[in-house]
């Protein structure tokens, strides 16, 4: 494992991600209770961060890019980003249009990148009864993926770089609990 220097205090970040959290909530007109079920939000905290974490050129531009189209992925333009079966020849296809960083540490972004990947193959395992009931593609359902393989593949690339601040903000253990939207 590698090792990353730290340079973040944790409160230095919570504040980073309210001002980049509240510019985003405000552009989309979040209401009252969304903004606050948004800034509660582990992946939304990891996607706007990570370019901060990661030392990129532009941490805001590419937080902000980033977590536009996540919000367009979970709100009404959902459809658009469901899984589809071209998605299945990479693990990282569907987390493409949330990978724009100008810049920055490659290996903090594989890290933070590899959680959220990891979070979605839990969310395919979790849903294959819903998604096979409404029709929904799932590649885990499907047989393209196995899930076991995919997620031991994935740990441990995760575990090849050790960074303080992207476990703060959401650890391995909660990427099996926690949902991709909420």
């Amino acid at each position: 494992m590698v090792a990353v220097k730290n340079t973040y205090q944790e409160q230095e970040m919570d504040i980073y991600w309210e001002n980049l959290a509240d510019s985003v909530c405000s552009s989309f007109s979040f209401a009252d209770e969304e903004r606050c079920k948004f800034l509660s939000n582990k992946a939304a905290k990891l996607i706007g961060c990570l370019p901060k974490i990661a030392g990129t050129k532009t941490p805001e531009r590419d937080g902000c890019s980033n977590l536009a189209v996540y919000i367009m992925s979970i709100r009404a333009t959902k459809q658009l980003y469901n899984h589809q079966e071209c998605d299945d020849s990479d693990i990282f296809a569907r987390l493409h249009d949330i990978m724009n960083f100008n810049g920055g540490d490659h290996g903090l972004i594989n890290k933070g990148m590899t959680l959220l990947a990891l979070m979605m193959v839990n969310d395919y395992k979790r849903d294959i009864e819903p998604d096979t009931l409404e029709g929904k593609y799932n590649p885990v359902a499907s047989g393209a993926w196995d899930f076991n393989s995919v997620r031991s593949n994935l740990i441990a690339e995760y575990k090849k770089i050790d960074s303080q601040e992207i476990d703060t903000l959401l650890t391995l253990s909660e990427t099996g609990v926690l949902f991709w939207e909420k």
